[in-house]
């Protein structure tokens, strides 16, 4: 039973992976469109996301506690963080992008990751080696770091420290040979000899001399390194290895400082965007680190600043993705949060006039005429004019028989726009007909006034408030009769002037006066109060142009980021609007205005890396086995003869019958990608279950959907094929007139 509980609780450490996702928000803080990362959150610590817990070096001079950060926002030296905007990226495409500015400055970083070590991380000085530090492990984002090798220079206060993450760890006693399985293909690993340095063998290629926290390339796709080298009395020499190791090497020019400078390489390599800072204090025997401090100033593929569109994440972006420090975190955008929107429509009426058509707070959609330029210039259409400021009083009558007019409640997000038509007065019924542009004609009755210079005085009721009128007089015919009308509901005529409010609030001002002469701007305002947060309101700015000799256009739209492509213009704002322009004879603008604010959509990913613990099982000789699997700790070998081609002579060695280098099951082996039905054969050699779409992946094998992109897989969206939809409607046609010939063919059969 203890062997069966053993046995478990191997194969679930064997499949450890910790997969972990933060949104960027704090709170109900969300992430505005062309709002900077570190003005949602300052930073991530273990609270956040585990690959960031805290954690304890234990060396033989002291016990220091570490605590780990990815900053966007630090008040002593600027950071520009990443944002969401509105923009045109290298391909001259429009769109909301995640936005990360290249840069050359170390405020241009676009992160800053820490490692703070409180009191301080304690060092001996040797012959300028920090040795006690040698052999420390610390946990960097979520994968383990050894201290494989690190220097001081004194004189000139420069430290150079190197990390190293590796595949696997092992130990080799000289002249011994073990067998590893990395990246699915078996490396024969021999320690040849072991004296101050190791000279190894890895499938037949001799590395020699290699000397404790060296690494060794072998043809440029894995990385060596020793560990540690032991020398016994009894000749039990052995060393340690790192198997495809990761280096990370840290150097920093003058600890004493506050610079960073570029001293950042992996494997040997230098990695240009990254900026390192290591604050230390020294005396004459030791010294003391207090932080780890990195900066990524990005740079891209391409030149220029990086617009990563929806889907995609940051590291594929980069021009060297191991800029991100550390290959088991990234920055994926998901574009912008769903809402609802309402279209707003400035479209030619003629060649020579515009309409403005809207949905109003009430969601009924109008159709008004906005301007006119023909045989004459006005707000409305060719033949009648539209009034949006009051006259001057109550005996000041302007709106004639067809004219437009507009009435709204409050110009604010609140406000309930209707737009009406003055269609006739009946002097016999006493009642005035007007037409709602949306819900129809309706008729108000009027009655003489009880004092003033006018005939009648009644009250129009829409979206229940009421707006009085008066009548100039009360005879009938084609544009007698004027009015003065209330158009704000307040029970005054006083010049008030009334915006029109479309659904979501979208404060539209045409203008300050019913009658120019000239182009006029409308203004469209989003006010503070729809913002998450926000300190003043959202305007953007519409011209609308007079042409000569007639016409209308649309002039250059600002207050928003917009760009021109051929014919056609597109813009978005900080609160989510988005707009686009096509020019023609008169040019079409259709404006899509959200319900609610719109919020960029931002994960910071990260993934763990599988723990492999050393097992009978794992096809790695990795223990102390004779064999694969075999010997040693595990069960004995099957012996095999083999003959060789020059002696009759028959040795007789330890192998395995079955060395399966993949996931085995049922006797049979299966390669490591293998698909397995719902199921895939993992690069740690353990049947796993497919993964479903929106879980971290490392390899597309594991998806459900054969597509890992950005460490998260991924659904297939097939295109719909158009010829077998229309084939299959023609089928349905002809089978359905079969049926109905066939129908009418049996009734008409006689009778005998």
């Amino acid at each position: 039973m203890k062997l069966i509980l053993l046995g478990i609780f191997l194969v679930v450490m064997a499949s450890l992976v910790q997969a972990e996702t933060f949104t960027i928000r704090s709170g109900s803080d969300d992430l505005e469109i062309n709002e900077s990362f570190g003005n949602v959150i300052d930073a991530l610590d273990g609270s956040h996301l585990a690959a960031l817990k805290s954690g304890i070096v234990k060396t033989t001079k002291a016990e220091a506690t570490y605590k780990q950060y990815i900053r966007f926002k630090n008040p002593a030296l600027a950071i520009d963080s990443p944002r969401v905007v509105y923009g045109e990226n290298s391909r001259s495409t429009f769109g909301n992008f995640l936005f990360v500015k290249e840069g050359t400055n170390i405020t241009d970083a676009a992160f800053e990751y820490e490692m703070d070590f409180g009191e301080g991380l304690v060092s001996d000085i040797s012959g300028g080696k920090l040795e006690t530090l040698h052999r420390n492990q610390v946990m960097l984002l979520g994968d383990i770091y050894t201290f494989l090798d690190s220097s001081l220079d004194a004189s000139k206060n420069t430290m150079t420290l190197k990390l190293a993450t590796a595949d696997q760890t092992i130990t080799v006693n000289e002249g011994e040979k073990q067998v590893y399985m990395l990246g699915g293909k078996p490396y024969e690993v021999e320690a040849v000899s072991v004296q101050e340095t190791a000279t190894i063998k890895v499938n037949n290629r001799t590395i020699p001399n290699l000397r404790v926290g060296e690494t060794k390339d072998l043809d440029a796709k894995m990385l060596f390194a020793a560990l540690q080298i032991f020398r016994s009395s009894e000749g039990k020499d052995a060393v340690t290895l790192l198997l495809n190791a990761t280096v990370l090497t840290l150097k920093d020019t003058d600890y004493t400082d506050e610079n960073f400078i570029q001293g950042f390489s992996v494997n040997n390599r230098i990695i240009s965007p990254g900026w390192v800072k290591i604050k230390a204090t020294s005396t004459a025997n030791d010294i003391k680190i207090i932080k780890i401090l990195y900066r990524m100033v990005a740079a891209g593929k391409s030149s220029g600043d990086l617009y990563i569109p929806q889907g995609e994440a940051l590291r594929a972006n980069l021009e060297q993705p191991e800029a991100m420090f550390s290959p088991l975190w990234n920055i994926l955008y998901r574009g912008l949060s769903s809402v609802d929107k309402a279209s707003i429509k400035i479209s030619p009426a003629t060649s020579k006039g515009y309409n403005l058509l809207f949905y109003n707070k009430d969601g009924k959609l109008y159709k008004m005429p906005l301007v006119y330029n023909g045989d004459a210039y006005r707000m409305g259409d060719e033949a009648r004019t539209l009034y949006y400021i009051e006259a001057t009083g109550s005996t000041n009558f302007l709106v004639e028989q067809g004219d437009y007019f507009v009435l709204t409640s409050s110009n604010d997000k609140n406000g309930i726009t209707n737009v009406i038509k003055y269609n006739s007065i009946n002097t016999d019924t006493k009642e005035v007909e007007f037409e709602d542009l949306s819900t129809g004609k309706f008729k108000a009755s009027y009655s003489p006034p009880s004092s003033g210079n006018f005939s009648g005085e009644g009250a129009i009721i829409s979206a229940g408030r009421s707006y009085r009128f008066y009548i100039e007089n009360t005879t009938t015919g084609a544009n007698t009769s004027t009015l003065a009308i209330d158009l704000n509901g307040d029970n005054a005529i006083e010049s008030d002037e009334v915006n029109v409010v479309a659904k979501g609030g979208a404060v539209m001002d045409l203008g300050s006066t019913n009658t120019p002469t000239g182009g006029f701007t409308i203004t469209l305002t989003t006010e503070a109060s729809q913002f998450d947060e926000a300190a003043s309101a959202e305007t953007i700015n519409i011209p609308i142009t007079k042409n000569t000799p007639n016409g209308v256009g649309i002039g250059n739209i600002s207050g928003m980021p917009v760009e021109t492509k051929g014919k056609k213009t597109e813009g978005g704002s900080n609160y989510g609007v988005y707009l686009s322009m096509l020019e023609q004879d008169t040019d079409n603008l259709e404006i899509l205005y959200p319900l609610s604010q719109v919020f960029g959509q931002v994960d910071i990913i990260t993934i763990g890396k599988t723990i492999v613990l050393a097992s009978c099982s794992d096809s790695l000789q990795n223990q102390g086995e004779q064999g694969v699997d075999c010997g040693g700790p595990c069960a004995a070998c099957i012996v095999q003869n083999i003959t060789s081609n020059t002696t009759e002579n028959k040795t007789e060695v330890p192998a395995n019958v079955s060395i399966c280098e993949g996931c085995s099951r049922e006797g049979t082996c299966y390669a490591v990608g293998t698909r397995l039905g719902s199921e895939f054969c993992a690069s740690d050699q353990v049947i796993r279950l497919l993964k479903n779409k929106g879980q971290p992946c490392l390899n597309s094998y594991e998806c459900k959907e054969n597509i890992c992109r950005d460490n998260i897989c991924r659904a297939v969206k097939e295109p719909i094929n158009i010829w077998l939809v229309l084939l299959n409607v023609a089928v349905i046609i002809a089978a359905a007139l079969f049926l109905f010939m066939t129908f009418h063919m049996q009734r008409k059969k006689p009778v005998f």
